[in-house]
């Protein structure tokens, strides 16, 4: 969704839906329209599960880059969304792994496994993490497409003693 009127417009009537449990979202930036999409979540009783990532409008999201600015401007992106999520009071954030790096792959997931290690640490304990990984046969082309180096990857932050991450699949 590009148009933040339309993206409200879209909760509520998702908010509204007695036949909905729960609500996978994300909330628009800026102070007004977030305030107007917390109202809505917080006041609908549904589970939030709450997706973090680059928005429309932002320049795309590059956690795994070898550019140190890029890094830091993704950890900021995770940690603003976060907020997001927790003021609405979810239990599952769900994020992707960024843009492959197919040059250096295998440094790029060094990467972001230093970037999960630092946000995972400011979470609090109660509230899952979940990676989506998408299939690099469609056009998402992810760091973490195929399903088996996402749950290596989840195994690499459980082993260093955080239970609250998984792999959800959509």
């Amino acid at each position: 969704i590009s148009n933040e009127k339309v993206h409200t417009e879209t909760l509520k009537k998702v908010a509204s839906r007695e036949d909905v449990g729960a609500i996978d979202c994300w909330i628009w930036r800026g102070a007004e329209r977030s305030d107007e999409e917390r109202k809505i979540l917080l006041s609908s009783g549904k589970v939030i599960n709450y997706n973090i990532g680059d928005r429309f409008g932002e320049d795309i999201c590059l956690p795994s880059s070898l550019n140190e600015a890029d890094r830091i401007r993704a950890y900021d992106i995770m940690m603003r969304e976060i907020e997001y999520g927790l003021s609405v009071n979810t239990k599952k954030i769900v994020f992707g792994s960024g843009p492959d790096m197919p040059q250096d792959h295998e440094g790029a997931k060094e990467r972001f496994f230093e970037l999960i290690m630092k946000v995972i640490k400011q979470l609090p304990k109660d509230v899952m993490l979940s990676l989506e990984p998408t299939d690099w046969d469609i056009d998402k082309h992810f760091l973490f497409g195929p399903m088996n180096e996402a749950v290596d990857f989840v195994k690499s932050i459980r082993k260093n003693g955080f239970e609250n991450i998984g792999v959800m699949i959509d």
